[in-house]
């Protein structure tokens, strides 16, 4: 695969799941074993559909899609929770949560999705960049 059609949110992703593995670290120990691994579980089953994306033909992309989409929002909802019972603190919470923003199906335009797939063309991020 060229890196033209590489997906830049893969990159980000990966900077996104680096970061919050060291905020689950730092976590009260029966947290980090308990909503901890719910959260890594599905940021790597998030990982394995982003790559997927990338594989399948542009008819069946919606679906995975869609998973993608959903799968950010249960982590922002346990963002939210940890945020709530203060297992992390705000700014930690703050910058996860931009993190996220870039990697959310609904944030990108419709124009993007039809043509090459999400993101290949840098989607509309204000938050970081790779």
């Amino acid at each position: 695969m060229n890196t033209e059609n590489e997906l830049l949110l893969i990159p980000k992703y990966e900077k996104f799941i680096e970061y919050m593995l060291q905020v689950i670290l730092k976590m009260p120990r029966t947290e980090k074993f308990n909503i901890g691994n719910e959260f890594k579980c599905i940021m790597y089953k998030m990982l394995e559909n982003i790559l997927y994306i990338n594989k399948i033909e542009i008819p069946k992309r919606l679906y995975y899609l869609n998973l993608i989409d959903a799968e950010a929002n249960m982590q922002r909802v346990m963002l939210r929770i940890m945020v709530k019972n203060k297992w992390i603190d705000e700014k930690k919470y703050k910058v996860s949560m931009e993190m996220l923003y870039c990697t959310s199906y609904s944030q990108i335009p419709i124009r993007d999705v039809s043509f090459w797939g999400i993101w290949s063309q840098g989607g509309i991020c204000p938050f970081w960049e790779v």
